[in-house]
């Protein structure tokens, strides 16, 4: 049978300096690749396109492609090379556009490649503090961490820093005095060079009246999610996040302590304006809500 076609891959352009010479020139394509014909045998196996990857740029170029890739055709009693045979194109893909040099740049320095990954960053509600968690991978040349908060997600502040330690990947911090409400908290990562990333933002709203077992908020969301669920016990939980078609977009792994968790969700400002439907799975009990992602 004949395989898919390939995702479209990221294109990055950033321009650090006051200089947007030559952009418009540009036609920047992420295309997802055509999926596989099968056309020696009736009916059987093309392959399905490509997803459209993502463009991230501050500048305004010429042109953008981010659309899926077509899929695959085979033969069929009565079309010659057209049949799709239940394969299927691939999904359009995203391009943003922001202002200024974002998290890419520090001092007008681009950053180039990530100095660390972030795998988890998530907060459980310790009487009146909030404990604040992330664990870490491929850390390359790194130095440290600075802890930023917010009361309107939008003006964010050094509440703490914390070191880089060789080898580790756990860490945590605790804030000491969460107002009653909103509260917004992420990460400055930080390397050798001064080149930094920012985390995700992990909104955490303290309500002493909140009794309900899984919360999604904001909603709608515009580029960033908090899942906040109210453990009985240590537990597992599984968290899916679906299309208006049906496909699986984001799937991840969070460990709930006992009491109230906060997890942040990755990548949602990368989907589409669209409504999705998110699955959480505790082991004995599934949950399921709308989230309403506008742009």
């Amino acid at each position: 049978a004949a395989g898919g076609g390939g995702a479209g891959g990221t294109i990055i352009i950033v321009v650090t300096q006051n200089v947007g010479t030559g952009m418009g020139s540009i036609a920047a394509s992420a295309v997802g690749g055509a999926g596989g014909n099968m056309l020696t045998y009736f009916n059987h196996g093309p392959g399905g396109g490509g997803g459209g990857g993502i463009i991230y740029t501050n500048v305004t170029l010429g042109s953008t492609a981010v659309t899926g890739g077509i899929n695959g055709v085979t033969n069929h009693t009565g079309y010659a090379s057209t049949y799709s045979y239940y394969s299927t194109p691939g999904g359009i893909g995203t391009v943003i556009t922001f202002t200024g040099g974002s998290s890419f740049v520090s001092t007008g320095t681009p950053c180039g490649v990530l100095p660390i990954t972030l795998q988890d960053f998530y907060g459980i509600l310790n009487e009146s503090a909030v404990d604040l968690y992330w664990d870490i991978l491929n850390e390359s040349n790194f130095k440290y961490f600075e802890i930023e908060y917010s009361t309107d997600g939008i003006n964010f502040s050094n509440i703490g820093t914390l070191d880089y330690s060789n080898g580790k990947t756990n860490y945590k911090f605790i804030h000491q005095s969460p107002r009653a409400g909103t509260n917004f908290y992420r990460l400055k990562m930080v390397d050798s060079d001064g080149k930094f990333v920012y985390s995700n933002i992990l909104l955490i709203n303290i309500s002493k009246t909140e009794n309900n077992k899984l919360i999604v908020y904001p909603n709608p969301a515009l580029s960033f999610v908090t899942l906040q669920y109210n453990a009985e016990s240590s537990q597992q939980l599984s968290f899916e996040l679906f299309d208006n078609n049906g496909r699986r977009v984001i799937t991840k792994i969070f460990m709930a302590q006992k009491g109230q968790n906060y997890f942040s969700i990755p990548d949602i400002k990368y989907l589409a304006k669209s409504i999705y439907m998110i699955k959480v799975d505790n082991g004995s009990k599934l949950f399921t809500q709308k989230l309403v992602i506008n742009k």
